[in-house]
């Protein structure tokens, strides 16, 4: 929905990000001329007026500062709003007249939009640092899905899903299936394992994507003991709005064809939406193809995969009186994947040819209701997600696993004295799981389950210019029982004179993850590659300690540094560990199981910087190390650089040109097995150094209608595949491709 300040010269955002507290990432809609809530409570660089608390920044139904960016961030001070956690919540855009052309700041300020580069700063006012990649990012670096619209986020590593491909996330070298993935603040179902393909969430109508590291929030449950990845879903502007993209790709000399002018990978991307007063609705399709490739199309084997992924999504919310808001929405997730795999098979000549398959169905529902007062207010949500998996992975057997997910919680904010924020939490959470194979349960019984019940206090506290804010979770899970986990960040000024800002803020806290069910009952087989992965009912949860102590830097008209140190230290850590090997003769294959490894720790320092030379300039750099490891081998953690380098230029032609040049640069990756025999870790296999290089290129040509197009891993950097489940380069090589993008 759309308001009008009662302040008609300006045009304002209520942003209130989803750490303090999650009502941040609903998806409500908010009425023209509704009575304002604001807390009393002022920001350091400007008042808090009339601007209603809500879940995005939502324009203002009054002229935009340009016609063709309607709803976009416009001042630098919007945009560090759109990082920011905690008061910097209610932040007002700045009037047109308010920035002259003429002024560095104008041009700094509209750079930063046009650039599309991801905010490092992240938060200008929090205690708590939340990176964040933008709309206009993943737009203009043309982002199918969310794992590309990751790729240059500094610290961040995408690592393939086990026996898939697929990608999740690891921030600061703690798995993926420590990682929370939330769409508008609601969980999403694991892919498989425990950890959630991000390539399955389609970039398209997301408004911004937030990033926490570490355990030192108590607002987001359990499972986040490595962060927080939350994808803010977009608001629809007022009017109807709709978009149009459709772009085709060629593998080059690795089509499966042979033919390097094949167009063997293709997106559709249909959006529209309307925004009223009362009334907003927004639907849309996003629907991507592959033929697969072929590293030598001489040979009969695709080792890409190829099918489909379609993500559909209806949303629509209302307003029965001024103080309360509703949305409703329904998402789907459609997946039909086939690759071609080897089967070595002892005796034969040669490896039979078999055909895999990986099926995907995911239904997601969710209802959002907010209600406010004077100085407060509260938010329920519930959501059910059905997560279908059906795969033939031996070309023979067909296996389906059924993973039910069930949320329902509700939130109180609420102003507490002058210089307080309280913030009041309560969760109910249940799932269940079925997996069968050929028909026969692969479980115990005929299915698993597991309840549990959270509750959740925070509290933002100023004092001068220093700000702290500490929380508390408190968990009951139906097979572990119950436990609490305390944390506390905190912030301080140094420096904050509008064009300078300097100041330091960290964090402690506990983490805490139970099991999950996958991790408990589920059978991972792909003993047709050569391994099986077996749950363990026998886990105990994971805890962890966070430490996160960042400075920054920034000035308003040319730079901004930021720099960040952390560690981890995590207890009965849940890791696959070679159980066995089963001496088939017809299907040899090794049994890896979940087990508890007793110490780990990663550590390490980001390093981020962002400048703004000119106005037609932006260049970034961000620097990870990372020092991860098993303190009960005395090894590195598997498959975790120690340095890390993402750079990028961002330029723009006189003639309206974009060109973006983006460089990811990662060290080697080491592998360790158990030997069974002696007991000790042994070195497998190391992913040597490698550099992937990104060119993209947009043209507006006027009438709403834009050209792009691009060059993925121009050096080529692929893996070996004859060692495909360690190997952690790219999959995909040297991609070519262009499209065309309408917006109305």
């Amino acid at each position: 929905m759309l308001f009008k300040s009662t302040q008609t010269g300006l045009l304002r955002r209520a942003v209130r990000l989803s750490l303090l507290p999650p009502v941040c990432a609903v998806a409500l809609p908010v009425v023209a001329d509704m009575p304002a809530v604001s807390f009393d409570r002022k920001p350091r660089n400007t008042p808090v007026t009339d601007i209603p608390i809500g879940k995005k920044a939502t324009p203002a139904a009054t002229t935009p500062l340009n016609d063709d960016d309607e709803g976009l961030i416009h001042t630098y001070e919007d945009w560090l709003a759109l990082a920011t956690v905690g008061k910097r919540g209610l932040t007002p855009l700045l009037e047109p007249s308010d920035l002259d052309s003429d002024t560095p700041a104008k041009r700094v300020l509209e750079e930063i939009v046009v650039t599309g580069t991801r905010t490092e700063q992240a938060a200008i006012d929090s205690p708590v640092k939340v990176e964040v990649i933008n709309a206009r990012t993943i737009e203009r670096q043309h982002a199918r899905d969310i794992a590309e619209a990751l790729k240059t986020a500094p610290g961040v590593q995408l690592h393939d899903v086990s026996g898939k491909q697929g990608q999740e996330v690891v921030l600061q070298g703690i798995g993926a299936d420590r990682v929370l993935v939330l769409i508008d603040s609601e969980p999403v179902a694991a892919s498989t394992g425990s950890a959630v393909d991000v390539t399955q969430v389609s970039a398209a109508g997301v408004e911004r994507i937030e990033i926490v590291k570490g355990a030192t929030s108590v607002l987001y449950g359990s499972n986040a003991i490595g962060g927080v990845l939350n994808i803010i879903t977009a608001q629809p502007k007022l009017g109807w709005h709709g978009k149009f993209a459709f772009d085709l790709g060629s593998y080059g000399d690795q089509n499966p064809s042979g033919n390097t002018w094949q167009m063997a990978r293709q997106r559709t991307d249909a959006q529209l939406s309307y925004g009223g007063e009362l009334f907003n609705f927004s639907a849309g399709v996003n629907a991507r193809f592959s033929d697969g490739f072929q590293v030598d199309p001489d040979q009969v084997r695709n080792q890409g995969e190829s099918g489909h992924r379609i993500n559909s999504h209806l949303d629509f919310g209302f307003m029965l009186d001024d103080e309360s808001e509703y949305e409703f929405g329904y998402e789907r997730y459609d997946q039909e994947l086939r690759a071609d795999f080897l089967d070595y098979k002892p005796g034969l000549p040669a490896p039979l040819l078999k055909l895999k398959e990986d099926d995907v169905v995911r239904e997601r529902y969710t209802g959002r209701g907010i209600w406010r007062w004077d100085d407060g207010e509260a938010i329920f949500r519930a959501y059910h997600e059905s997560f279908v998996n059906t795969s033939v992975p031996d070309g023979v057997s067909n296996r389906t696993a059924d993973l039910d997910s069930n949320k329902a919680s509700l939130q109180i904010n609420q102003q507490a004295w002058e210089n307080q924020v309280w913030t009041l939490g309560v969760d109910y959470f249940a799932e269940t799981l079925m997996q069968d194979k050929d028909g026969i349960s692969e479980l115990d019984r005929p299915q698993e389950s597991r309840e549990a019940f959270e509750a959740y206090a925070q509290d933002e506290i100023e004092i001068g210019n220093l700000t702290l804010l500490p929380g508390v979770r408190w968990q009951y899970d139906s097979d572990f029982g119950a436990h609490a986990v305390p944390a506390v960040n905190g912030r301080y000024d140094f420096i904050d004179d509008g064009d300078w800002q300097i100041f330091m803020r960290g964090g402690i806290g506990q983490g805490y993850r139970v099991a999950n069910l996958k991790e408990r009952y589920f059978v991972f087989d792909h003993s047709q590659i050569g391994y099986k992965i077996l749950g363990n009912p026998d886990l105990k949860p994971e805890s962890s300690v966070s430490y996160q102590l960042g400075f920054v830097v920034a000035n308003l008209n040319h730079f901004q540094l930021d720099i960040n140190l952390f560690r981890n230290d995590l207890t009965d850590l849940i890791e696959t560990e070679v159980a066995g090997y089963v001496e088939d003769a017809a299907n040899p294959h090794v049994l890896y199981s979940y087990v508890n490894v007793a110490k780990a720790r990663t550590q390490g320092v980001e390093v981020s910087a962002q400048y703004w030379p000119v106005d037609s300039l932006s260049l970034r750099l961000g620097y990870q190390y990372l020092d991860a490891k098993n303190q009960s081998s005395g090894y590195a953690l598997n498959n975790r650089p120690r340095n890390q380098i993402t750079a990028s230029v961002d330029y723009q032609t006189p003639f309206g040109m974009d060109l973006i040049l983006i460089n990811r640069w990662f060290d080697e990756q080491p592998n360790y097995e158990l030997n069974s025999d002696t007991g000790a870790l042994v070195r497998k296999f190391i992913t040597p150094s490698y550099t992937a290089l990104d060119l993209k290129v947009n043209q507006d040509v006027g009438a709403g209608v834009s050209l792009y197009g691009g060059v993925d891993n121009i050096l080529d950097a692929q893996r070996n595949f004859d060692f495909e489940q360690l190997d952690q380069r790219p999959i995909t090589g040297r991609l070519f491709y262009v499209g065309f993008q309408y917006d109305f």
